[in-house]
């Protein structure tokens, strides 16, 4: 993935915006840049999104095992209940539907919101659940404070860095069209 948010991530850092965003092909998948041009990773933006969905009230959150754990302990600090399950996005669906869950999530980008929409994944949807999480309040700024914008996750070395990243590029669809959010 780092690969085809190349131009977005220099595209934000050229124009000082805030963030980027970015579609995959059929536009299911997101993929988010911060103000630095830093990518944030599914399981950080499935944090971000499953924090507002929770403050409504406990919830279950389903993620794939190439999640970080700072993700399950993440949604039980804020009263949820996190569903650890196997990766693909047939079986973390099904997975979601069995558990009731508000909201799902995988590395790729796909993220399932079933709280106040139909459970499926839709990058656009997304998009604007990140604007919503965006909104100024006493413990976030409009540009997203560290607490929400950058959920902590451990250090990697640089090789297992580059493989992961070549990795994750040959899953990505050749179609993927980065765009800047203003």
């Amino acid at each position: 993935m780092p690969g085809n948010l190349a131009d977005l991530i220099r595209t934000v850092r050229e124009k000082r915006l805030d963030c980027g965003i970015g579609y995959d092909g059929d536009a299911d998948r997101i993929g988010v840049v911060d103000e630095k041009g830093d990518i944030l990773w599914g399981d950080q933006l499935l944090m971000i999104y499953a924090r507002e969905i929770l403050a409504k009230g406990p919830a279950a959150v389903v993620f794939e095992v190439k999640c970080s754990q700072n993700l399950a302990r993440d949604v039980e600090r804020h009263g949820g209940r996190p569903v650890m399950w196997k990766t693909g996005h047939s079986l973390i669906k099904e997975k979601m539907k069995a558990e009731h869950a508000a909201i799902a999530g995988e590395m790729s980008g796909h993220i399932f919101f079933a709280d106040d929409y139909f459970g499926f994944d839709d990058a656009v949807y997304a998009r604007c659940a990140s604007c919503a999480s965006s909104r100024p309040r006493a413990s976030r700024s409009p540009r997203c404070s560290r607490t929400c914008r950058r959920p902590s996750r451990p250090p990697r070395s640089a090789s297992t860095a580059r493989t992961s990243a070549s990795s994750r590029s040959s899953r990505r669809s050749p179609r993927s069209s980065p765009r800047a959010a203003r």
